[in-house]
């Protein structure tokens, strides 16, 4: 299917209780994707994903309104399911992140998640949970900073780091987002 500068290609299969869309495929020019969802109907909705990410625009996360999802509190409370979406670049040498996993769990307005980002011969492991049907809500978190050779890291982000000689960057931090002010709140920041 093309439509407005969007294909979409997909296989289905639908019975009483449920729709499985398998070997899905989008593109448009900001974002390349493949899909496998599983939709129940009864006795329940729920939605299984999973979402291999092929190539993104940058600009696309931009572009996104998180005040404009968080508005629809009535469809939030009604989405159940979970969500896994993973991401391996293909230019291991220009790009900052070599490859990205997350699992969002969405019951009843409440988002747990936990994903891992390989970047620079490190890893970031971050989990938490939100109420995303209060009137305020926000993202707590927990994150671990886990780098083996400070170098390497900071030479991704075109930082001198001479001084550091082949030294371990280890990093937790504990704290809050709040999504409709978008601020960050730190409880505890250690290092290793």
């Amino acid at each position: 299917i093309s439509l407005l500068k969007n294909f979409l290609k997909f296989n289905f299969i639908l019975t009483e209780k449920e729709l499985r869309i398998i070997n899905s495929n989008f593109r448009n020019k900001y974002l390349s994707f493949s899909l496998d969802t599983l939709v129940n109907f009864n006795p329940f909705f729920k939605i299984n994903s999973n979402i291999n990410i092929n190539d993104m625009d940058n600009s696309l996360v931009s572009k996104i309104s998180l005040y404009q999802i968080l508005e629809n509190k009535q469809i939030i409370k009604k989405l159940n399911g979970t969500i896994n979406i993973n991401y391996k670049s293909k230019k291991y040498f220009s790009n900052l992140i070599n490859s990205y996993s997350t699992n969002l769990n969405l019951m009843y307005g409440r988002l747990v998640f936990s994903n891992e980002i390989l970047i620079a011969d490190g890893i970031i492991e971050c989990k938490g949970q939100s109420v995303l049907i209060d009137e305020y809500p926000k993202l707590n978190f927990i994150c671990l900073f886990r780098f083996k050779d400070k170098n390497r890291l900071f030479k991704k982000f075109s930082i001198s780091s001479n001084k550091y000689k082949n030294s371990a960057l280890n990093i937790d931090i504990e704290g809050s987002f709040n999504l409709l002010n978008k601020k960050v709140f730190f409880k505890k920041i250690t290092d290793n």
